[in-house]
């Protein structure tokens, strides 16, 4: 269903369109041959294992359409950029800023990564793209989008997720209910709701909580409904 290409490209090559955020200062950096190395074996072991959990959340959706999707390798783009999803040819691909990993990190956590991103690859087409004024359409997107991509790539034990972390399932969706009221209102100044759609993605990870409560809600309906 979907196999990953890797492609190594500088930051300073690469469109605007495909960075993280518009209003960033790259600096020129080479890519380290051992990152590179490193991540072209969790390439490789993707290729060969496939990952059963994004098959059976996402064939029902593109039946049996096969993906090639692009990892790119690149360097020089700050802090928290390590990696991402954005269109580079007119394709939805996956970004790696190496300069922010090292090989270990790389080993223990970046086929987790791979997976989350390739999640929202598959997610894209999927999803309404709300307009930039349709807050809680924002909100709702960046539930599932973030919450099916960090489901997929939760690097622990899944199956005790919901026991040993049901608390902070209840301190993300009190907080959700919260961004939800304060959304809603009118009287709300635009930038206290840009915000607050930040903070649903960004921050520590139990901190995030769009990102948080979606994964919850994503992971209760999968073993409640499969």
């Amino acid at each position: 269903m979907i196999t990953l290409q890797l492609i190594q490209i500088p930051c300073t090559n690469l469109p605007r369109e495909s960075l993280p955020c518009s209003n960033i200062n790259l600096k020129s950096s080479s890519l380290e041959n051992a990152k590179v190395h490193k991540l072209s074996e969790l390439i490789n072991s993707f290729n060969k294992n496939g990952d059963d959990l994004l098959n059976a959340i996402f064939e029902p959706f593109h039946k049996n359409k096969n993906f090639t999707v692009s990892v790119i390798a690149t360097s020089g783009v700050p802090d928290p950029y390590d990696a991402w999803t954005s269109e580079y040819k007119n394709e939805v691909s996956v970004f790696f800023n190496l300069d922010l990993w090292n090989t270990k990190e790389l080993q223990n956590a970046g086929l987790a990564v791979i997976k989350h991103e390739v999640a929202h690859v598959l997610l894209d087409s999927l999803l309404k793209k709300p307009s930039d004024d349709d807050y809680l359409g924002i909100l709702d997107k960046i539930i599932i989008d973030e919450g099916v991509a960090h489901l997929i790539g939760y690097p622990y034990n899944m199956s005790i997720l919901l026991t040993k972390n049901k608390e902070k399932w209840d301190e993300s969706e009190a907080e959700l209910q919260s961004a939800i009221s304060t959304l809603s209102n009118t009287e709300t100044p635009v930038i206290d709701k840009m915000n607050i759609l930040m903070k649903a993605n960004t921050g520590s990870y139990w901190n995030k909580y769009g990102a948080i409560s979606g994964m919850f809600r994503a992971l209760y309906l999968l073993e409640n409904d499969g």
